[in-house]
C-alpha cells in the first residue's frame, strides 16, 4: 500500500495546486496610421499616457535609417511615458531612440501598485547618436512603469517602439471537493485491486 500512497500524494498536489504561465504581449505600432492618438487606450492590457498633458502619437520616425513607425510626444515636451498595467506583469521592455540632438539617459522604472520603485534600468545614448536601445525590468508585480530620457536639455524627446511584457496568469486549481473525491476514489480502487491479488 506504501508504494501507491506516495504517487498518489503527487497526482493530488498536482490537481489540487494552481500553477502560473507567462503571457508575453508585444506591441509594434506599424499597424497604426501617422498621428495616431494612442493617449489611455487599452492596447490588451496596456495603456499608455504622458507624465504631463501631452498626447502619446504614433509618428513615422527613421532610428538608423529604417523606417519604422513608433510613439512620441510633441517635441521637447519635457514629458516622459508612462504604460498602466490591467493586470500586473512580471518583465517588461521597450526600445527608446534619441533624435540625436544632445545626449540622453534613457531610463525604465517598474512600480508596485503601492508606488513602489521595484525595477530600474537606464542607458546614455551620445549626441549626436540616433539609435534604438532595448530597456527591460523583470521584478514580480509590477503595476505601472514610467520610460523616457533625462539630460541638460529636450528632456522627454525620445520615441518608443516594440513594447513587450509578460503577465502571471495562474490557472484555477481543481476545486477541492473535486479533487477530493478523485483522490479518495483512486485510491479505494487500489486498495481493492491490491487486496483481490493477494
Amino acid at each position: 500500500m506504501k508504494n501507491f500512497i506516495q504517487p498518489a500524494v503527487a497526482v493530488a498536489a498536482l490537481l489540487l495546486a494552481g500553477h502560473a504561465i507567462a503571457a508575453p504581449v508585444t506591441i509594434d505600432f506599424e499597424a497604426y496610421d501617422v498621428e495616431t492618438d494612442l493617449t489611455g487606450v487599452d492596447l490588451g492590457g496596456i495603456s499608455l499616457t504622458r507624465t504631463n498633458s501631452d498626447k502619446v502619437r504614433v509618428r513615422d520616425l527613421v532610428p538608423e535609417g529604417n523606417s519604422t513607425r513608433s510613439i512620441s510626444g510633441s517635441p521637447f515636451s519635457g514629458s516622459n511615458f508612462r504604460a498602466d498595467f490591467a493586470d500586473l506583469v512580471s518583465s517588461f521592455s521597450v526600445e527608446l531612440g534619441d533624435f540625436s540632438g544632445d545626449a540622453d539617459e534613457m531610463f525604465l522604472n517598474a512600480y508596485s501598485p503601492l508606488d513602489i520603485l521595484i525595477g530600474s534600468v537606464s542607458v546614455t545614448i551620445g549626441t549626436g547618436v540616433e539609435a534604438l536601445e532595448t530597456l527591460s525590468v523583470s521584478a514580480s508585480g509590477i503595476s505601472y512603469v514610467v520610460f523616457g530620457s533625462t539630460g541638460p536639455s529636450f528632456v522627454g524627446s525620445v520615441f518608443a517602439d516594440n513594447i513587450a511584457f509578460s503577465t502571471d496568469v495562474t490557472i484555477a486549481p481543481i476545486p477541492l471537493p473535486a479533487g477530493g473525491l478523485l483522490l479518495a476514489g483512486g485510491i479505494a480502487l487500489l486498495t481493492v485491486a491490491r487486496r483481490r491479488k493477494a
